[in-house]
């Protein structure tokens, strides 16, 4: 398993990129903050993601993921806070995990991650972000056994980067874990963790 902090790993990575001297992006901002121009700095965070997404599967707790509504308001104009309070009210909108299930990839270790989705949303969209933001939409998370034998499966909902790491504003399915899963041969990721590279060296962005 991953014995680098996740915290420790990130500012090592933000500083890195710039020569020795911290540069703006390493600083977390409250609110939304659109895709870092660093690629070590993009890698970074999609690391902490993969670390997040793998342990909330694991426990089988999806509601670890998500913006506490008390920060709503720090992310989204009024009018988007007001619509995921609404949305996070609603039960059937509430995603469960099952521990027999998904409980499954506490048996791997973390593999890598492939997301869809990825692009910087302008403010006061449809998704109603107080200013321009990265964010993704759909993530593979993807655990291996020893034996080399991969589980995988697909968080729907919208993630958006704020504070210095990736939250989900909503949650609307998380599948059912597959081994093997069909997609990690035929699915283009936007952008990639680890998959078959070292988990903090490999990316695939743009």
């Amino acid at each position: 398993m991953i014995t680098v902090s996740r915290t420790a790993t990130l500012m090592l990575l933000i500083t890195a990129c710039g020569g020795g001297q911290v540069v703006d992006e390493s600083v977390p901002q409250p609110g939304p903050a659109p895709m870092p121009t660093s690629p070590e700095v993009r890698r970074a965070v999609l690391t902490v993601l993969a670390e997040d997404l793998f342990d909330a599967v694991a426990a089988a707790d999806a509601d670890r993921l998500l913006v506490p509504v008390d920060e709503l308001t720090l992310i989204l104009d009024p009018e988007g806070a007001q619509r995921i309070e609404a949305l996070r009210m609603a039960i059937h909108a509430r995603v469960e995990l099952d521990p027999a299930r998904h409980g499954a990839f506490g048996h791997t270790e973390l593999h890598g991650l492939c997301v869809l989705g990825a692009r910087n949303e302008p403010a006061h969209t449809a998704i109603g972000l107080k200013a321009e933001g990265w964010i993704l939409e759909r993530a593979l998370i993807v655990g291996e056994r020893p034996g080399g034998q991969r589980l995988g499966a697909w968080f729907e909902g919208t993630f958006v980067y704020a504070g210095g790491r990736f939250r989900a504003l909503d949650l609307r399915r998380v599948e059912d874990p597959r081994w093997e899963h069909s997609d990690l041969e035929l699915v283009t990721c936007d952008m990639q963790v680890g998959l078959g590279d070292p988990l903090y060296v490999g990316m695939v962005t743009h």
